[in-house]
């Protein structure tokens, strides 16, 4: 049982109350989407803009790390969570370690980003890669993480089930939209060794 960007419907998405609410509720993971900021963080935010969750038109990538620790993420939500603020990767892996596992959604940046070395670093600095999950759009990031570190769990997000993806060597489980999901789909994946990850299930 995953708590989707952390327990998204009891505090707001994307941060340590999330986090700290999906331990409490006993999820087995919290989902959590990364970003980089202008000056090279990794940080927590779903969207690319930050108009929905801070209610600024600006951009994650736009923003310093010191300037994105100025927004408040919270009050959005509920009043109870005036101040909130966005958390860095590290900050979350270093509260979630022992507690709870960790799928860790690189957002697609384009080829160009480094996120995906940056996030293997941090997993492998913490000791966590049992307790870690990487996923993507991006299968291109999967490839990378995967040539760096095989034993690194990856899964693939797809919108749409076409094509033989769960024949790709770099994934380890395919990420679905649960009304995608067969049982026909289900046999070809476990046929080839993947896994099927289903969401968002409520």
């Amino acid at each position: 049982i995953t708590a989707h960007r952390g327990s998204s419907k009891t505090a707001p998405e994307n941060t340590m109350a999330a986090i700290e609410a999906a331990v409490e509720e006993l999820a087995d993971y919290a989902e959590i989407d990364v970003q980089e900021s202008s000056d090279g963080y990794l940080v927590l935010c779903h969207d690319s803009s930050l108009k929905r969750v801070a209610g600024i038109k600006r951009n994650v990538s736009e923003l310093t790390f010191d300037q994105l620790m100025e927004l408040d993420v919270g009050s959005w939500f509920s009043p109870e969570f005036a101040g909130e603020k966005i958390p860095t990767l590290e900050e979350v892996m270093d509260y979630a370690k022992g507690k709870i596992n960790l799928n860790i959604e690189i957002k697609n940046a384009g080829s160009g980003s480094r996120m995906p070395e940056m996030v293997l670093k941090l997993i492998e600095d913490y000791g966590m890669e049992d307790q870690c999950v990487v996923t993507s759009t991006a299968l291109k990031y999967l490839v990378r993480i995967k040539e760096l570190n095989p034993d690194i769990k990856t899964g693939y997000i797809i919108s749409a089930a076409y094509g033989r993806y769960y024949e790709e060597d770099s994934i380890d489980f395919i990420s679905l939209r649960s009304s995608f999901v067969t049982a026909r789909l289900v046999t070809l994946a476990h046929e080839s060794g993947k896994e099927i990850h289903a969401w968002t299930v409520n």
